[in-house]
């Protein structure tokens, strides 16, 4: 009988001794949680104080920028149904959709910008019925933008530029072989000033394609 209170005592022991070293390890794992994650915030609280994120978002935006203007030489696209060519932005993704299927193309960046482009088949090819659309469709969306009057390429342009709530908006328009071009870019607010000279050249590679076919029109 002694025998058997023994292994009882034993087997008793082994059996508690889970929850017990449960009770004693857990709370020391929780610290050293909280403790890893305190190191980790003050960390990140120096980098950022210290100018560690800035000069890393620095060093990607400008690796990003040289990327656009080696990649201004590349082949040049097509456009659906030949309506323009275009050399895309290297390292951006076209968007399949086109922006919800409104643009012919769609390009967007990892870095939250995007390039849209649409070419439409109209029935007129004078630069102030161009100038009175555009407005007209402004007034209709409820967007007016600042507009001045240059040249792209060699065609007479609307340029356009707006500020939204979380991004700027610039837009050249013009008219080209039967077609009514638009040109868009789009960035956040922090971004548009570091990007906007390069996707000038950016744009700048954009070819009209030729006349619409008749059953285009």
């Amino acid at each position: 009988m002694k025998e058997k209170s023994r292994i009882d005592r034993h087997i008793n022991r082994d059996r508690h001794w889970m929850p017990m070293a449960l009770r004693v390890l857990l709370p020391a794992f929780a610290l050293l949680f909280v403790l890893a994650m305190i190191y980790d915030a003050v960390d990140l609280s120096d980098r950022v104080a210290s100018g560690d994120f800035a000069l890393r978002r620095e060093e990607r935006i400008a690796a990003d920028i040289a990327r656009l203007k080696d990649g201004l030489k590349s082949e040049a696209i097509r456009g659906p149904e030949g309506k323009f060519k275009f050399v895309p932005p290297a390292g951006w993704l076209i968007d399949p959709l086109g922006n919800e299927g409104y643009f012919d193309l769609t390009f967007r960046s990892p870095e939250g910008m995007e390039i849209n482009l649409l070419a439409s088949a109209v029935d007129y090819s004078d630069f102030e019925t161009l100038l009175e659309n555009v407005e007209s469709k402004e007034e209709e969306v409820g967007f007016i933008m600042h507009i001045e009057d240059g040249i792209f390429l060699q065609y007479p342009a609307i340029y356009r530029n707006m500020k939204l709530e979380t991004q700027r908006v610039y837009m050249i328009d013009f008219l080209a072989n039967g077609r009514a071009h638009h040109l868009m870019f789009a960035a956040p607010y922090e971004l548009f000033d570091d990007y906007i000279m390069t996707i000038r050249q950016v744009l700048e590679t954009y070819r009209p394609g030729p006349a619409p076919s008749e059953a285009e029109q």
